[in-house]
């Protein structure tokens, strides 16, 4: 554990004692796992699960140095332990496409909502380090205690989002044919094909490569779905998260191209579905629909539903039980294309972001 305290106070009254008692959390096992007894439990940590959370996240490789907590002998009686022992924590966890996803002990009383705002503050501001440009956070919204805490960390609270689920084995899909989704014919101005394999190493794939980013930030122009990330991250680091979102399988990307007129050849929108993470036939596996967007032009002729449809033909007899995607609950032309498509919510989250970069 680092002795060194960081001085940056979390806005609200209360907070600067918190604040000033924050450490970053040294490598060593003992604290590290210490600390994930506090993200998982508070004080009352339970050291088997912290543990087990910890074989996951080198299962997962989700990288653990990005711990900040608060030492438990501030929080109350219990102090003076040579072994480390905290009571409050939050994580950093980045992933590809330079973001981090920040986890944080929940705040069970409104005391505690300073100090776990400030071990939030702190896992943010340290997540420039892990080169991260975009922390972000995702919380239940009847969690209100936690709302507060990360709204007083400075986080910016964009949406809440609904995650929508759909069975896609051969019965499920047989079941639901006859769903009101009805897409449009492929009209004869466009085009769709697979995506390439978009390696970045690979010189021959700068192109697809350039010509997909270009496509995505257009996607972003007037978009309803969490309209407030426009902008905050790279085109790169956005296609790169698209990417390694689960498993990468080229030919589950569907593209969808102008094939006449003055657009001929670009890329008018895209359908983008990942395998599972989990090995293949693995309990609970899923396919994630990671994006769905179309650039202005091609917007308002039914194009949505006709990639949506192109994407549950292509993943039908596969392994995985479902297919899963988030989306804003204010994006209402969205929700009701996939309600048509035979989605049906599974659970709901209230989606943060701070922008870290340097």
């Amino acid at each position: 554990m680092s002795e060194r305290p960081t001085h940056e106070s979390p806005s609200g009254s209360g907070s600067s004692a918190a604040a000033s008692r924050v450490v970053h959390v040294g490598p060593d096992e003992a604290s590290r796992l210490a600390a994930i007894e506090a993200l998982l439990a508070g004080e009352r940590g339970d050291r088997a699960a912290a543990v087990r959370f910890e074989a996951f996240a080198v299962q997962s490789r989700i990288r653990l140095d990005g711990f900040w907590a608060i030492p438990a002998e501030v929080a109350g009686p219990g102090g003076g332990s040579r072994t480390p022992r905290f009571a409050f924590s939050a994580l950093a966890a980045p992933s590809a496409g330079r973001t981090a996803t920040i986890y944080a002990t929940q705040a069970k009383r409104p005391a505690e909502v300073d100090a776990v705002s400030a071990v939030i503050r702190a896992a943010c501001r340290g997540a420039r380090s892990l080169d991260v440009d975009l922390a972000q956070a995702l919380v239940e919204p009847s969690d209100l205690l936690q709302i507060d805490a990360f709204e007083r960390a400075g986080m910016e609270r964009i949406a809440t989002l609904s995650y929508l689920e759909r069975p896609i084995g051969p019965r499920a899909m047989e079941r639901l044919a006859g769903s009101a989704l009805q897409p449009v014919p492929l009209p004869s101005d466009m085009q769709l094909a697979p995506s390439g394999p978009l390696r970045r190493d690979d010189p021959a794939c700068a192109a697809e490569r350039r010509a997909l980013i270009e496509a995505l930030e257009r996607t972003y122009v007037d978009t309803l779905d969490c309209p407030a990330l426009a902008g905050l991250r790279r085109g790169e680091d956005v296609l790169g998260g698209h990417i390694h979102s689960g498993r990468f399988e080229p030919e589950l990307w569907t593209i969808l191209r102008f094939a006449q007129g003055p657009l001929a050849g670009q890329i008018a929108g895209m359908c983008l579905v990942n395998g599972s993470a989990l090995p293949r036939g693995g309990a609970g596996a899923s396919v994630e629909l990671v994006y769905l967007g179309l650039v202005p032009e091609a917007r308002g002729r039914g194009l949505g539903a006709l990639l949506l449809d192109r994407a549950l033909r292509l993943v039908r007899g596969r392994s995985e039980r479902s297919m899963v995607l988030a989306v804003d609950e204010r994006n209402a032309p969205a929700m009701r294309l996939y309600e048509r498509a035979g989605f049906r919510p599974s659970l709901r989250r209230v989606a943060f972001i701070q922008s870290v970069r340097a």
